[in-house]
């Protein structure tokens, strides 16, 4: 079972992983709890996520224990957000998670469909479409909450 390609895109995630948690580790608090856009900036960290389970859960099996549900649905701003030691607990069970799924791929399961991501989001998935997400998806968001450090003349984590 040849993993090459597989484990070339897992150096992406892994550095997408490592941003989000240098995120949370450098964020201020006054930023972390701050509308940046039109969610506060751990709402959006937040959502990257549970996005993240959702990409990678089997058809039809729950989701991982979400602390904060609410606050991973962009679809309104949550009246409860998580704090920095609670999504750093988030970050690494959605991390170990995608760690196994990762592991139980090889390179010819890559054009195969992902039938949970593909019936969650309602097209046709494939087992590569989800890796490129775990990293372009949650750099996306991460982007947005490396702007809103910028703005009040920090560092961003890229």
């Amino acid at each position: 079972m040849s993993q090459a390609v597989v484990r070339s895109m897992q150096d992406n995630i892994n550095f997408a992983f490592s941003l989000l948690s240098k995120f949370i580790q450098v964020c201020p608090q006054d930023i972390w709890e701050t509308r940046f856009g039109r969610w506060p900036v751990a709402q959006q960290l937040y959502h990257a996520l549970t996005a993240i389970d959702f990409f990678i859960r089997p058809p039809q099996s729950q989701a991982i224990k979400n602390y904060f549900p609410e606050a991973g649905n962009l679809g309104s701003v949550a009246e409860r957000i998580p704090d920095q030691a609670q999504a750093g607990e988030f970050l690494a069970l959605v991390k170990a998670e995608a760690e196994r799924y990762i592991d139980s791929l090889s390179d010819d399961d890559l054009p195969k469909e992902a039938q949970g991501a593909s019936s969650r989001m309602g097209r046709q998935v494939t087992y590569a479409n989800v890796l490129v997400l775990l990293s372009a998806h949650s750099l996306y968001h991460l982007g947005a909450c490396d702007a809103a450090l910028r703005q009040h003349g920090l560092d961003g984590v890229f």
